[in-house]
């Protein structure tokens, strides 16, 4: 299994390979609910995805707070790609 962070150099060749690993982009800023977008927007990765907490990831709101969605198709349309890659915005690529 291929670990989830990678080095730069890396991600770079993986990019540039027959089979790019698809990049997705949870950041999130807690009790701002709109700035992970903005964040993405402002630092991302070429050809990354931004996956809203809370409408891509959380579950309906309830007693306890929001539980991780079961299945979500958000995370399916976007990572199918046998090799997906995590971290936060890389310079130099």
């Amino acid at each position: 299994m291929t670990p989830p962070l990678i080095a730069a150099w890396e991600l770079k060749e993986a990019l540039q390979g027959p089979r790019p690993p698809r990049l997705l982009d949870c950041r999130a800023r807690l009790g701002d609910p709109d700035a992970g977008h903005g964040l993405w927007w402002k630092a991302h990765l070429p050809a990354s995805h931004h996956l809203d907490l809370d409408r891509d990831l959380a579950g309906p709101p309830g007693e306890g707070g929001a539980p991780p969605a079961a299945g979500t198709g958000s995370v399916h349309r976007h990572a199918p790609a046998p090799r997906a890659v995590a971290g936060g915005a890389h310079r130099g690529l």
